[in-house]
């Protein structure tokens, strides 16, 4: 009696190393990103280019170069680096989308032609939205002055 209690612990002890045990298990993998820093232009995902358009006038052209459409959702006078004279700014975005390899304009006008070059452009807060990307930056709008 006691031979076959033996073999038949043996036996348990067989199967339940060959059977899977039904308990959970868990799996540990680490992943490695490399980020590369440059300082080319051209490698940006969003490049802003500012020029005069006219006496008191300025066009921002923003450039996709990422691989799906861009949005240009929030353009506006960066209130806390000018004073009273960019209350009457108007900034319109005339194209507020762009595909890849293409632009969207933002338009500025009314601004104060001597307040504006005395401080190095009119300072433009510009959201721009890509896929999940985000970026915002602010870009000084340049301004032509007669005389």
């Amino acid at each position: 009696m006691t031979r076959k209690i033996g073999l038949a612990m043996i036996a348990l002890a067989i199967v339940s190393l060959v059977a899977a045990s039904g308990g959970a298990s868990s799996v540990a993998v680490e992943r490695s990103i490399e980020v590369a820093v440059t300082d080319d232009p051209s490698a940006q995902p969003v490049a802003f280019y500012t020029e005069a358009s006219g006496e008191n006038d300025s066009r921002i052209t923003v450039t996709n170069r990422v691989d799906e459409e861009l949005t240009v959702t929030e353009a506006s006078v960066d209130e806390s680096r000018v004073g009273d004279w960019g209350q009457n700014v108007s900034v319109d975005r005339t194209v507020a989308s762009a595909d890849p390899g293409s632009n969207a304009s933002v338009i500025v006008t009314d601004v104060p032609c001597g307040d504006a070059v005395a401080a190095g452009g009119l300072p433009i807060e510009i959201t721009v939205e890509a896929g999940l990307t985000t970026i915002e930056t602010t870009v000084d709008a340049a301004v032509a002055c007669d005389g």
